[in-house]
């Protein structure tokens, strides 16, 4: 019941950013502004670029112990906008993601159980793009600051290659995958200078469907095919990039 009522919410204020509001002032807010956070005409380029890395030597957290591995995570996820009239835009976005996961060894403990995972190897890319509609609600009068709501439908594909060594085999794994989606993603945006902005949105109702194929040994193949959907508020996920408008 709390998820149906958040999101008939969030219908609710998707229809109050697409109607017009006059031009009295109420001190907080005014759609119809004088100074658009995007006026029309207008284009903006912007994306967000992320990197991380870790290298554990005899590591152990909660039950998992004895962890020594290294790896990395890049990623790069570029946009174009065209405002189509004041606060309202539309736009492509590209994807770009590539991690790399090295485990040297890794064991569990628990009950008297124990497992343990030697030479496990992970290097995965993946490549996106999408078309999306923008919607800035400007809060204030310089227009300087406001709320935005994406509306996206983007498509993926990724490959990637896994090894472990089991019973003193290496057994290995090629899978390619590729996903069609549509997500709702909220935001905020504010000009630190008057065309530069640092913009942070974070993903809220995503749908999607895909496949998996699978190659096991480069003998045995594998697939799998599903649908997916997510209603949630997750901000470790916030992405932060920034903006440029001409």
């Amino acid at each position: 019941m709390r998820k149906l009522t958040s999101l008939i919410l969030i219908l609710f204020c998707l229809g109050c950013i697409d109607a017009r509001a006059d031009r009295k002032d109420r001190g907080v807010a005014s759609l119809t502004s004088e100074n658009p956070h995007l006026a029309k005409g207008e284009m903006m380029i912007g994306g967000n670029v992320a990197y991380s890395m870790h290298n554990n030597d005899t590591y152990r957290v909660l039950i998992i112990e004895n962890v020594s591995s290294q790896g990395y995570n890049v990623s790069a996820k570029p946009f174009f906008l065209y405002a189509l009239t004041d606060d309202l835009a539309v736009g492509v976005s590209g994807l770009y993601k590539r991690g790399l996961t090295d485990l040297k060894s890794a064991g569990v403990s628990l009950m008297g159980t124990e497992l343990k995972l030697e030479d496990f190897y992970s290097i995965s890319n993946k490549w996106g793009a999408g078309v999306f509609g923008r919607k800035y609600l400007v809060l204030g009068h310089s227009g300087r600051f406001a709320l935005f709501v994406d509306v996206e439908l983007n498509f993926s594909c990724s490959q990637s290659k896994i090894s472990s060594r089991q019973n003193n085999q290496i057994i290995g794994t090629y899978q390619t995958d590729w996903w069609i989606g549509l997500g709702v993603n909220p935001g905020i945006s504010f000009y630190i200078t008057d065309n530069f902005a640092l913009q942070a949105g974070v993903g809220i109702l995503n749908f999607g469907v895909g496949r998996i194929n699978q190659v096991h040994n480069q003998v045995a193949r594998g697939s799998a095919s599903g649908f997916r959907a997510s209603y949630a508020v997750d901000l470790l996920a916030m992405n932060i990039g920034v903006a440029f408008r001409f």
